[in-house]
């Protein structure tokens, strides 16, 4: 294994700047913290072989974030991995709200539930979000919006973060 684009330095630097963000939305598209593993593993794996040159930071958090969806989709798409249960293990919560809304965002199925991680707790913009889905960006709005209605009456009078 070789890496393509940069020096083992800048590598470290850009798993140690984007580790949290890539594994919270393979947890996301996985809803398993092993499943999560392997897509983060696999995902910094493709970055050190990357031969892509860079322009920002930022591109490299949106090639990243791109390649976490697509690695999810493809494990999500054996086999063996469509009867995984979910766990509760996986991202740590600073208060209780978090953790409520993250336990509603849970339940949210997949097409609702990756734009909103996307959107609220990495801040990508729709535009952003339709790309790396493959998507449109009035169906990524129709997406958040479907969602956080959903998530409000899941909620109820908790429902005040939006």
């Amino acid at each position: 294994m070789r890496n393509m684009g940069f020096s083992d330095a800048e590598y470290i630097r850009i798993v140690d700047l984007y580790a949290d963000s890539v594994f919270k939305l393979a947890m996301v598209k996985t809803k398993n913290k092993q499943d999560a593993e392997d897509v983060f593993q696999d995902t910094f794996i493709k970055l050190y072989r990357c031969d892509k040159i860079f322009e920002s930071d930022e591109h490299v958090k949106r090639w990243l974030m791109k390649v976490t969806v697509n690695t999810s989709l493809d494990l999500l798409k054996l086999f063996w991995n469509r009867k995984t249960e979910e766990l509760d293990e996986g991202l740590p919560f600073q208060d209780q709200t978090y953790h409520e809304v993250w336990n509603e965002i849970k339940k949210l199925p997949e097409r609702y539930r990756v734009p909103i991680h996307l959107f609220y707790f990495e801040g990508y913009s729709t535009e952003e979000i339709a790309n790396m889905l493959h998507d449109k960006p009035s169906t990524v709005r129709s997406k958040l919006h479907r969602a956080k209605y959903i998530l409000s009456e899941g909620m109820g009078d908790r429902y005040e973060w939006v």
